[in-house]
């Protein structure tokens, strides 16, 4: 797990952001071992604190070179799998990594990632081996800083997508926290679950999206920093933003570039 924000104020009032993680994965049934992959960076000293008092294991590396360290530490231990997740997205369904991981592992895929969860709660799950042979020195600095960047567009991986609930549409839902406005949405999500003795994941999810359905249009303007493979790619989230703000000579402009 990694993320700048992972040492956060607690949504809800109870935990930091890391220990919603940490505890929603000791459920899973294949839970073996937590490593949070941070940098060596002064201001992560205090995630030392959180890994003793939660148990698990913390693994310091390059501020830039995160592949460093999810290389380092799938080396260093006996895994035949990873589970990647970020330290900014605390809202994890159990159900669904258990059977991602299960889809995974019967599929023989060497890299597997979920989609149609909302914003924040898909995932990633690597196979170790196919992970630890790709040469280093061969990938590039964005490579480098996205660590299963070169699995996803290398075209060298057995690559599949996991969609747990292909009929639902939680697209538009946002549970990642870069803005003052994910933080609110998720404290209150995470206070309604707390209030009615119910886990974050996709049960209170649909809940509130019966019950509390403005509570997902808080942050709806945010934009989603995405790791964008080209420039085409690069167009289709970019036009549809200027076009909103009215941006037309821009917009007739890119068009004839891309």
């Amino acid at each position: 797990m990694a993320g700048k924000n992972s040492n956060a104020t607690s949504p809800g009032g109870t935990l930091p952001l890391l220990g919603w993680i940490t505890n929603a994965l000791k459920n899973s049934i294949y839970y073996k071992s937590i490593f949070v992959a941070t940098s060596t960076e002064t201001e992560n000293d205090e995630l030392m604190k959180f890994a003793r008092q939660y148990e698990v294991h913390i693994f310091r590396g390059s501020e830039d070179d995160v592949f460093s360290r999810f290389n380092l530490i799938a080396r260093n231990n006996d895994f035949d799998t990873i589970i990647r997740l970020t330290g900014d997205n605390p809202i994890l369904d159990i159900k669904v990594l258990d059977n991602a991981i299960d889809y995974h592992l019967s599929s023989g895929a060497q890299y597997t990632i979920t989609k149609g969860l909302p914003i924040g709660m898909n995932f990633e799950i690597i196979d170790v081996n196919s992970f630890i042979n790709i040469d280093p020195d061969s990938l590039t600095i964005e490579e480098k800083e996205h660590v299963t960047l070169h699995m996803r567009s290398s075209g060298n991986f057995n690559i599949r997508e996991y969609i747990p609930y292909p009929n639902i549409d939680y697209n538009k839902i946002r549970l990642t926290i870069d803005y003052p406005t994910d933080f609110i949405v998720v404290s209150c999500l995470i206070s309604i679950g707390e209030y009615l003795n119910m886990k974050p994941g996709l049960g209170l999810i649909d809940y509130c999206i019966k019950n509390y359905p403005w509570l997902f249009e808080v942050n709806q303007q945010n934009h989603q920093k995405t790791n964008y493979k080209n420039l085409q790619e690069e167009w289709v989230r970019a036009e549809p933003i200027l076009e909103k703000f009215e941006f037309k000579r821009i917009i007739s402009l890119l068009k004839e570039k891309v």
